[in-house]
């Protein structure tokens, strides 16, 4: 539960539920997040689900040339979950 709290409320339009809300009742998330996180350790398998994310390129210094693709890195935004 206190995982929970003290994560970044960032959130992913991946997301199904608002990150703020599961902090907000983390005494009753946690125990079901728990049990899936338990579950995929167990069958050491991951939901596809969890296995997708938001890929953007980002300029990696402002001073570079955005024209140049090199100067670039990829940034993946991942579900909260």
């Amino acid at each position: 539960m206190a995982v929970l709290r003290k994560a970044p409320a960032k959130q992913c339009s991946l997301d199904p539920v608002p990150t703020w809300l599961i902090k907000q009742l983390s005494g009753l998330f946690a125990p079901v997040i728990a049990n899936l996180c338990n579950a995929s350790f167990d069958q050491r398998i991951l939901p596809v689900d969890q296995k997708r994310a938001i890929t953007r390129p980002l300029l990696k210094k402002p001073s570079l040339d955005a024209s140049d693709i090199n100067n670039y890195r990829p940034i993946s935004n991942l579900s909260f979950l």
